[in-house]
């Protein structure tokens, strides 16, 4: 099997996928409706709080009331309640009404009753305000409990053990029955989440591989791989789109829940006595047990391969359709037969009942264990040969489907698609020359793509695993009988999150760098220690002149804060944190920040123009910071490390150099208390800028026509790539990660200034 096709094929049909104008547009409405509905009751609040916009308008009620109780209940429910202060009541003896009265008035009739205790009335124009009806209502209730009181002579105490339900507490030997309520409702709320997943994916594949139909792309791909490789690669790429448009999603409720604390920073004055301290990764531990982690595990792992199981399927069936209508008939089907497994899964699998035999056979069919296996997990009536039965079969059903479908699948194509062909040579060519400019579009604006998209990978990664990791460290920490601390193992944590969340989207930026003869050979020329130890001198004096540059410009604009200080990372002084915080500080972000920034991003930008490659490299790297104060030097930083980058097409001067920057730093951290090291430190740090500044220097003096031409070469840039940049900030993708890191930064910003 080509895997090099398949994975170009994916990668085309995602990107295709990601820049369809339908996808597009349904994630600008979901951008745009998750920001209205997370942020509306907070504008709304600030708009009127600032006399911006007139609050509710006064609502007038009137009481006639038989009870001599009613009345006086509802207005202290009114007085007490902040919300309700455009409220007039008054009390009167008799009212009268038509279609004709106002729409601000609101008449409430209460009568005492023998057979109902109280009857009432609640009469007005219109619909009332729900927060207005709740209040009469509940004082409705109140009136009335006040009056069984008086006529059957009872105490309140009495009345409320009337109304209590019999406590009754099932027992179930048999049966893991503990937290059933909570078990149940997740077992739901699981399955109905994997029946939309699905639903989603299969009209997805129905669609495309109709669509395909019609068009004959299908029988020249068809040409070009097998069947089973068409199957794969259509499958991996619908599936990824999807967990992309699920991240979208995510980042767009981050997105609108940072806008939305951004807004109470501003302008609510309470904000500043708020608890902003971050969360505590260690109180997570305590809400997810083992099962729930199993529970989570198979849910993952079944519906990965129960989704590519039914996609098989559905595409066998989409060519064995004639039109897209027919399509959508098969993915019915298909989703009927999951809605009644889903239907059956919560209503018979219950941890208030034994499950019967019957049900322990079905689960180990494909496509039913999805449901069935997960909602036995969940309420402790599975067992460990069920469970390896069950995943036994549903991975041999991939491979036997593949090659059961894949014939099927190839002869339903070509069977319905022998058609005459009408098209004229000239329209045929017209085409051609579409398509081409379309391509052409396409690869120009792929960069804001896979920047854009490592960017969501590298957020999105970050909060996921922080979820993740930090279930662990509560029940590491009482495993050792709490011999390794919290703030150890947060920081370990933090340092596994930081390595993370920085390979991964500098592994997909990589995947799209495209690797001819040439580059091979440079990569395999390697530098010697001593040019290496040479360029990183070399650096030092630079960068210590933009150390105290900047150090003076942020001293003037008030940011000449410790960003290591205001967020509290340094906790544990130990020996064992002392090291761990060196690592996390110095280490990582030579080793993990360079791959990301100088290896991936500086490698894939290089086709766009050096200079290009260095400035959006820069800009990235001081937008990963999120804050200002270290945003500015990593900007500065960036262009030095960019540059070193490009003309020695290694890391490792880079890393060396950022490992000595971070490392003093650190170093100065660690001993603030030990005058005599930080003397050493700072003496061994001069020594070194001075050193390199010989070197320098000499360098300059020794290379300066080079030096001359290499500035002479930066003005030549192309106008081709200069034209190629604005499809850069066109791309969906680009434009979402923008408006991610943009809303980030701000929010850290003003967090930090708050603390």
């Amino acid at each position: 099997m080509k895997k090099n096709k398949i994975t170009k094929i994916v990668k085309y049909n995602l990107e295709k996928n990601l820049r369809n104008k339908w996808f597009i547009g349904l994630n600008i409405l979901l951008l745009i409706g998750t920001i209205i509905i997370l942020n509306f009751s907070t504008v709304k609040g600030i708009l009127k709080t600032n006399n911006i916009i007139s609050g509710d308008k006064q609502i007038n009620i009137e009481v006639v009331d038989d009870t001599n109780i009613f009345y006086e209940e509802l207005e202290n429910s009114i007085s007490n309640n902040e919300n309700l202060d455009n409220v007039k009541i008054e009390k009167v003896k008799e009212v009268s009404y038509d279609e004709n009265m106002p729409k601000d008035k609101v008449i409430i009739e209460v009568t005492e009753s023998d057979e109902n205790i109280i009857n009432a009335k609640v009469i007005s124009k219109d619909g009332i305000n729900q927060k207005y009806y709740n209040i009469i209502e509940s004082t409705l209730n109140e009136t009335k409990l006040k009056l069984v009181i008086l006529k059957y002579n009872i105490t309140q105490k009495q009345l409320e053990k009337i109304k209590e339900d019999v406590s009754v507490e099932r027992i179930m030997v048999g049966v893991d029955n503990s937290n059933s309520d909570t078990k149940q409702l997740a077992q739901t709320i699981v399955s109905y989440m994997t029946l939309i997943i699905l639903m989603l994916i299969l009209s997805k594949v129905a669609g495309d591989v109709s669509q395909e139909k019609v068009t004959k792309s299908i029988e020249y791909v068809l040409t070009s791989i097998s069947a089973k490789e068409y199957l794969i690669a259509k499958i991996l790429s619908i599936s990824f789109t999807m967990i992309i448009q699920v991240v979208f999603s995510f980042i767009y409720f981050l997105i609108s829940s940072s806008i939305n604390s951004i807004l109470n920073m501003m302008f609510v004055s309470d904000m500043v006595n708020a608890n902003i301290d971050g969360f505590s990764l260690s109180n997570l531990g305590s809400f997810i047990d083992s099962t729930m982690i199993i529970y989570i595990l198979v849910v993952f792992i079944f519906l990965v391969l129960t989704v590519f199981f039914m996609c098989i399927i559905q595409a066998t069936l989409t060519s064995k359709t004639t039109n897209i209508s027919e399509a959508g008939n098969t993915t019915t089907i298909l989703i009927v037969i999951n809605m009644a497994l889903y239907f059956v899964s919560t209503v018979i699998i219950t941890p208030l009942k034994e499950t019967s035999i019957i049900f322990y056979i079905l689960s180990c069919i494909p496509i039913i264990s999805m449901y069935f296996v997960p909602a036995m997990i969940i309420i402790g009536q599975a067992n460990i040969i069920q469970i390896i039965i069950s995943t036994i079969l549903l991975l041999l059903s991939i491979p036997v489907s593949l090659n059961i479908c894949s014939k099927i699948f190839k002869n339903g194509v070509l069977d319905n698609n022998i058609k005459k062909k009408k098209e004229k040579d000239d329209e045929n060519i017209d085409i051609k020359e579409k398509e081409l400019v379309k391509v052409k579009k396409m690869e120009l604006a792929k960069y804001g793509y896979v920047i854009g998209m490592s960017v969501i990978i590298y957020v999105a990664v970050q909060l996921i695993l922080t979820y993740a990791l930090s279930i662990f460290i509560t029940p590491v920490h009482n495993a050792f009988n709490g011999r390794i601390s919290i703030d150890i193992l947060e920081m370990i944590v933090n340092i596994i999150i930081f390595a993370v969340s920085l390979l991964l989207p500098g592994l997909f930026v990589l995947s799209y760098v495209e690797k001819d003869e040439e580059e091979k050979i440079v990569k395999d020329k390697k530098l010697s220690g001593k040019e290496i130890l040479k360029i990183a001198a070399m650096a030092a004096p630079i960068v210590f002149v933009v150390q105290i540059g900047l150090g003076y410009l942020l001293e003037k604009l008030g940011l000449d804060y410790d960003i290591v200080d205001k967020i509290d990372i340094y906790k544990n002084t130990s020996v064992v944190g002392n090291i761990l915080f060196f690592i996390y500080i110095s280490i990582m972000p030579a080793i993990f920040e360079e791959f990301y920034i100088r290896k991936a991003v500086v490698k894939f930008s290089k086709k766009y123009g050096n200079i290009f490659a260095v400035i959006s490299s820069a800009i990235l790297f001081a937008i990963l910071h999120l804050n200002i104060s270290q945003s500015l030097f990593a900007f500065i930083m960036g262009i030095i490390l960019g540059i070193i980058a490009l003309n020695t097409e290694s890391i490792i001067p880079t890393g060396i150099i950022h490992f000595l920057n971070n490392g003093y730093s650190a170093l100065i951290m660690i001993f603030e208390n030990n005058n005599i090291a930080i003397s050493v430190i700072n003496v061994m740090y001069i020594v070194l800028c001075f050193v390199g500044l010989i070197i320098l220097v000499m360098y300059c003096i020794k290379n300066k026509e080079s030096l001359k031409n290499t500035f002479k070469n930066i003005k030549q840039i192309s106008k081709e790539k200069r034209v190629s940049f604005k499809y850069i900030a066109i791309d969906y993708t680009f434009i979402v990660a923008c408006i991610l890191m943009l809303v980030m930064l701000i929010l850290t910003q003003k967090t930090i200034e708050l603390l």
